[in-house]
């Protein structure tokens, strides 16, 4: 079986003490059996981030430790190191305001974490190593009195909204603005360069969306036949105009797709040892989630027909 090993910062990858190079978002791999017992190493370049280790064995691949994904298919493994703890060290207070009656602290400890503090209640989540930088406000909508996180991302921002200490709302963004309603437009940075436009009203219970459009931001060949059902799984996936890659036959049945593929979450490019297995065929993964952290990933190749799919096939093991 062959794995492919990623990681979320730079690190060394070592391999029952084998050093096999430096991983990071450009994948390392080793062919490895289910039978075998290795111990992983992932050393992270930053020092002040402590080595995330495991066995890979049949019990990892059956329940792989909270700190990475897993993701499955049939001749191969993918596994992502999600997040590494840091070193042990002394609290300290990052950012603290008093908004609303309620205490809004920013801390480090071993993480970094917020907390919300009332008079009645208190809340408290662990959020990623880039929060240091987030912005603590307050805004109003409807209104209501709330709580807005803003953590900053390379293209992103994580929006999250509070009333005290209830969460309501914490999605990615591209970028957002408070009306009447909540406006949040959604990247989906994919081959046609998707971007969703959605209103959230804000009710009693929470968010509730309102209105939802896609829109295309790149130029891309829609007849470009290897390009086509990258663009329909995409376009499927982010609620987009799919139909234009069906033909009229298939559009008919364009109800039934999503029991047909089954809940997929993303959309990804075969890895080469797919190619090994399968030939050189032009199929694409659909990933679909089978727990928090394990991901299988179904492949599957579409017949075209004067630029048009006519059928939809899985890849068979």
């Amino acid at each position: 079986m062959r794995v492919y090993f990623t990681s979320s910062v730079p690190c060394a990858l070592k391999l029952n003490g084998i050093f096999l190079g430096v991983c990071d978002d450009r994948e390392k791999f080793t062919d490895i059996t289910p039978e075998e017992e290795i111990f992983a190493e992932f050393v992270p370049a930053d020092g002040g981030l402590l080595s995330a280790n495991c066995i890979l064995n049949k019990s990892f691949f059956q329940s792989p430790p909270d700190f990475c994904d897993l993701y499955l298919y049939d001749c191969g493994a993918h596994i992502h190191i999600r997040e590494f703890s840091e070193k042990p060290g002394n609290l300290n207070v990052i950012d603290q305001k008093r908004i609303n009656g309620v205490l809004v602290t920013l801390f480090h400890n071993g993480g970094i974490h917020l907390s919300l503090e009332s008079e009645k209640d208190f809340f408290t989540e662990q959020l990623p190593p880039q929060a240091r930088y987030a912005e603590i406000s307050s805004l109003t909508l409807n209104g209501r009195n709330l709580i807005s996180l803003v953590i900053p991302e390379e293209a992103d921002s994580i929006l999250l909204i509070y009333d005290k200490t209830r969460p309501l709302f914490k999605n990615r963004v591209s970028k957002f603005e408070i009306k009447d309603t909540l406006c949040a437009d959604f990247a989906f940075r994919d081959t046609a360069g998707h971007i969703a436009h959605s209103e959230w009203k804000l009710g009693e219970e929470g968010f509730t969306l309102d209105s939802y459009s896609v829109q295309e931001t790149n130029q891309v060949n829609h007849e470009d036949e290897r390009l086509i059902p990258y663009l329909f799984f995409e376009a499927l996936l982010v609620h987009g105009d799919f139909i234009r890659y069906l033909s009229p036959e298939l559009a008919e049945r364009k109800d039934e797709l999503h029991d047909y593929l089954g809940k997929f979450t993303g959309v990804c490019i075969p890895p080469s040892v797919f190619y090994l297995a399968h030939g050189n065929i032009n199929a694409v993964g659909l990933i679909c989630p089978k727990s928090e952290n394990i991901f299988e990933i179904r492949f599957f190749s579409a017949t075209i027909e004067s630029g048009k799919i006519t059928n939809i096939l899985p890849v068979e093991n």
